[in-house]
């Protein structure tokens, strides 16, 4: 959910021949290596902060550095908005799934088409349900959980004509709710974790970011 894109200007004179030359982030113009935010275009993330840097990098195969500049550009995933507009909804649309076992357990087709028209619309609601080419977000994960949550409910209801009393249906609704209080409440807790653990990359350095990396 955060990212730190680097551009690294290495100093490499030294090692073809000519004389090693010394960046002095002294003598640097007030405005050298400013990044102006309003000119941010990208709709998905936020611009954090810019981070400048002047360091000596390792040379690949060598025992030898150089100097270096390295601009980072910290970003992070505009969370707020998919939380306000996305999760309320799809929470409150899989909640509905249960009033699925208000209906009477012998109806398993009404059951059926309940559940399946809340899983379609989750479906189309989802943003991120046609794109491919993404890398793996938090709700990415949520909208799964959902998911395999509506499957497992259509495979009980369709077990309904099987159950020999009411009694074993009413079990199931209790453990349904559960199940959907549980993962609702572990995935809000892994969110929390996992975001602090990523804006923790706003605040490192380019070398305790690869260090990270690493690790």
């Amino acid at each position: 959910d955060c990212q730190s894109l680097s551009c690294v200007i290495k100093e490499d004179t030294e090692i073809h021949g000519g004389t090693k030359c010394v960046f002095l982030p002294e003598l640097r113009p007030n405005a050298f290596g400013v990044v102006d935010p309003n000119r941010w275009v990208i709709n998905e993330w936020n611009f954090e902060q810019s981070l400048l840097e002047f360091a000596d990098l390792n040379v690949v195969n060598q025992d030898t550095t150089s100097s270096a500049i390295i601009l980072s550009i910290k970003l992070s995933r505009r969370f707020s908005p998919i939380v306000i507009n996305t999760l309320p909804i799809v929470c409150g649309l899989c909640a509905m799934s249960l009033v699925a076992f208000a209906i009477d357990y012998e109806a398993v087709d009404t059951r059926l088409v309940y559940v399946i028209f809340v899983f379609l619309t989750i479906f189309f609601f989802d943003p991120n349900a046609t794109i491919t080419s993404r890398s793996v977000s938090v709700l990415d994960i949520y909208m799964l959980c959902t998911y395999v949550f509506l499957v497992i409910s259509m495979i009980n209801h369709a077990w309904g004509n099987y159950l020999p009393h009411a009694d074993q249906d009413w079990l199931a609704s209790i453990l349904f709710l559960s199940l959907f209080v549980g993962y609702n409440v572990v995935l809000a807790a892994y969110m929390a974790v996992v975001r602090n653990r990523e804006r923790k990359k706003l605040d490192m350095t380019y070398h305790e970011l690869q260090q990270h990396l690493a690790d």
